[in-house]
């Protein structure tokens, strides 16, 4: 099959940019805090993201048949989230066991004042720094 028509996400979500290891999606910040095995993939996230995740403080992938597989999770100081929710579950044998395959945990970022986040990065898009 070719590589254009694996997008499995028919309703493809917001664009995705990335500059080092922050990651927008949309409006939502992130911050790229583990990446083993390159199982980070821009092109990839953006095919799968939906806005089903936008409610997580948390995003894990990892990589399964060729497809990246996505789940969102709270974070630990989140007292009315179940626990099987919150990144704490998301525990070290878990992480080992993905030790031979691809996997990536972005961390949201909480922007006091978004629109001026998003000027800067216009800006930075404007003087050729980021290519989109």
């Amino acid at each position: 099959m070719p590589e254009e028509e694996k997008n499995y996400n028919k309703f493809p979500g917001e664009h995705v940019i990335v500059l080092d290891d922050v990651v927008t999606i949309g409006d939502k910040v992130f911050h790229l805090i583990y990446n083993h095995r390159e199982g980070f993939n821009q092109e990839k996230l953006e095919q799968r993201y939906s806005d089903i995740f936008a409610k997580y403080d948390y995003l894990v992938g990892d990589w399964g048949h060729e497809q990246l597989r996505l789940k969102g999770f709270f974070s630990s100081s989140r007292k009315k989230m179940p626990d099987e929710l919150k990144i704490c579950h998301l525990e070290r044998h878990q992480l080992m066991s993905k030790r031979k395959s691809q996997l990536m945990i972005l961390s949201r970022v909480i922007l006091p004042d978004f629109k001026l986040w998003q000027s800067v990065l216009n800006c930075v898009i404007l003087w050729g720094f980021l290519t989109i």
